[in-house]
């Protein structure tokens, strides 16, 4: 919801640089790091304490961390009101809205009226809904005499729903879309496993330096947040050109994680 929200709604800005958007945002996600891990680390192990040799920080250090978790809690609440703030529609959005007002100023409609959607409209939606809607709209038609045009817009709407629903499940179960929800379910799996490793890479090698590691997940988190350029890419070039060049390289990396393991 982090990602998406943010992301869905810059797309009505700029609908045309769809990949630089969401690229911009993912790198702000990822550049908190930057900053983020070194602030914590000094708030909750300032002195830099060792990890005992039970694996575990003393009541103080453990103390802190709680604290400083409800600090972090306050901040991005503070972070999502001010974001929230400088939210407004985008212009395809507003587009929407005025067709609707405009519609709802109508005048109240008649059996007569030549505006009324004519009968056969559901023929053209989907095979799945034709049937539900044909039904409702014969049903409307039949008793529209007394509809005010408020109601009559609320039962469109109602109908406009029904189609909506049934399109978006049709999209969910199409192959397209389950190939690639499959595809980017295993090439994240790569970074989620390098990312969570670099302590534990640590903890094998007897690397006690809390500080030390903050820095490192640091200048770590640096490339996540140029991860617009790739975003960008996508806008130049073909996804499929990109996609396999990032699937090349999280290969060359899994195959090298050994020769980091042998030395």
């Amino acid at each position: 919801m982090a990602y998406m929200v943010p992301i869905h709604h810059c797309w009505l800005w700029w609908p045309k640089n769809p990949g630089l958007v969401s690229g911009i945002i993912l790198g702000g996600f990822g550049f908190g790091g930057v900053i983020f891990d070194n602030v914590f680390t000094h708030i909750i192990n300032p002195t830099g304490e060792k990890v005992g040799d039970d694996g575990f920080y003393s009541d103080d250090v453990n103390d802190r961390f709680i604290m400083t978790w409800r600090a972090v809690v306050g901040m991005w609440l503070v972070i999502a009101a001010v974001g929230m703030s400088m939210t407004f529609p985008g212009p395809i959005k507003a587009e929407k809205r005025t067709a609707r007002i405009v519609t709802d100023s109508v005048e109240p409609y008649s059996s007569k009226n030549s505006e009324l959607p004519q009968k056969g409209t559901a023929a053209n939606y989907s095979t799945e809904s034709s049937k539900l809607f044909s039904e409702d709209l014969n049903d409307f038609q039949n008793n529209n005499d007394a509809l005010t045009a408020q109601e009559l817009q609320e039962d469109l709407s109602r109908l406009e729903v029904i189609r909506d629903s049934e399109s978006k499940l049709r999209m969910v179960l199409s192959q397209p879309f389950i190939v690639v929800y499959v595809m980017n379910m295993f090439s994240v799996i790569t970074g989620f496993f390098t990312v969570n490793n670099f302590k534990q890479f640590a903890i094998l090698n007897d690397i006690k330096d809390e500080s030390y590691l903050a820095w490192v997940g640091s200048a770590a988190a640096i490339f996540n947040s140029i991860r617009f350029i790739w975003s960008l890419a996508t806008d130049h070039f073909s996804y499929k050109l990109i996609y396999g060049i990032m699937l090349t390289m999280q290969i060359v990396l899994c195959f090298t994680m050994q020769l980091v393991d042998d030395q």
